[in-house]
């Protein structure tokens, strides 16, 4: 880094005060760039000019004043954050008050003391530097905060894409997603695939904590679906293997996912899940009773060579299966009551879901409306079928 003299600027309309000050101050010419002007008007012409690290004004000057100088110099941005060191008379006392009111930064008495005077101006220089020091440091933190989200945006894409494969279409069945990542990024993935004529496979996990690391590892997850997609005719099979690559893949590294997946079998009426920690689906049957399926299992990856267990759900035409994360149910009003899946269910049937336009920004909105934040604290995602 170049060194650079520290530049002060005298302002006082007395020419001989300004030539005394010029010639006290000649030794610190190595050290200092000091220029001196006699009104207010030259001031802040010099500073337009080039930058200063102090201003040492006097109040009382014909035209523009002391005051009016220290008001343009705080006013600009340009000038703002230039230290300043007012000279007043002794016994000025409501002069004082005034210029500190208005920002002066210290105060020196005339006749002006050399020691008092070196003494004020290396003070308001070394506080020049720290603001010039943090400042840096700051304009250099912002430039790292927007490259960084750059990044994550890039990330955001990324991840987009991995979860825009296009969902099956069967006159039998509709799908339908809804992902609400808790940052830029986030730790949900999904996966619907077609395995057979009125067959359909499907994969939700959550990797536990958020951003970044979350999100690399739900690239593995869609990386090992596409590797063992054809075993989730067997949700069971599918789910041990999965989990057994993940706790490789994630040895130590002290991240699971909870997860479901499953089967739906349209000529056979029947959906086989398989749990890994996720919360309990809800089959809405074509009477409108709402189900919760009870199925159990370890997260994947916390124990290499866990067996899984399947249940079968029978299905008919006219009802609605609801998949989600543990972010739909674990939202915690604001006096600490966690909603849990009763009240998930509560705010389903509040809206008329599925039967009504009820749609999943309607349950967003509700879901947020009963923790009273602007935001989910975790990533929320629903896979919704609909048998027709």
């Amino acid at each position: 880094m170049s060194y650079r003299k520290k530049r002060i600027l005298f302002v006082d309309d007395e020419f001989h005060f300004l030539e005394g000050l010029r010639r006290r101050l000649r030794p610190y010419r190595r050290e200092w760039e000091i220029v001196f002007v006699q009104n207010g008007k030259e001031a802040l012409g010099e500073m337009q000019k080039a930058a200063f690290d102090a201003v040492v004004l006097d109040l009382y000057m014909p035209g523009m004043n002391g005051f009016d100088l220290l008001g343009a110099i705080l006013e600009d941005e340009r000038t703002k954050d230039i230290p300043v060191i007012v000279l007043t008379g002794g016994k000025d006392q409501d002069l004082k008050r005034r210029a500190l009111d208005l920002g002066a930064t210290d105060l020196l008495g005339k006749p002006v003391e050399l020691e008092d005077l070196l003494a004020r101006l290396r003070s308001v220089l070394r506080l020049k530097a720290y603001q010039d020091e943090i400042k840096a440091m700051n304009a250099e933190l912002e430039q790292r905060i927007e490259e960084h989200t750059r990044y994550l945006m890039q990330a955001r894409v990324i991840q987009s894409l991995s979860l825009q494969e296009e969902l099956p279409v069967d006159d039998h069945i509709v799908f339908t997603t809804h992902y609400i990542p808790h940052d830029l990024i986030g730790g949900d993935y999904y996966a619907i695939a077609q395995l057979d004529i009125g067959c359909y496979g499907f994969f939700l996990a959550d990797i536990t904590g958020h951003g970044i690391p979350a999100a690399l590892y739900t690239m593995h997850l869609r990386s090992l679906w596409n590797q063992n997609r054809h075993l989730i005719v067997s949700p069971s099979v599918f789910a041990e293997v999965m989990n057994d690559s993940l706790c490789r893949l994630i040895e130590g590294g002290g991240h699971f996912a909870a997860a479901i997946c499953g089967m739906f079998d349209l000529r056979q009426e029947t959906l086989t899940l398989c749990s890994a920690g996720n919360p309990p689906p809800l089959v809405i049957h074509s009477n409108d009773e709402f189900e919760h399926v009870n199925c159990a299992g370890l997260p994947l990856g916390c124990i290499e060579g866990t067996s899984y267990e399947e249940t079968v759900v029978e299905t008919r035409a006219g009802d609605c299966v609801l998949l989600f994360t543990d972010g739909a149910v674990e939202i915690r009003h604001a006096a600490g009551e966690y909603l849990n899946a009763d009240g998930l269910v509560e705010i389903l049937r509040e809206l008329g879901y599925p039967r009504s336009d009820a749609g999943f920004q309607d349950i967003e909105d509700q879901l947020l409306k009963y923790s009273n934040q602007i935001g989910f604290d975790d990533d929320l995602t629903f896979i919704e079928a609909r048998l027709t």
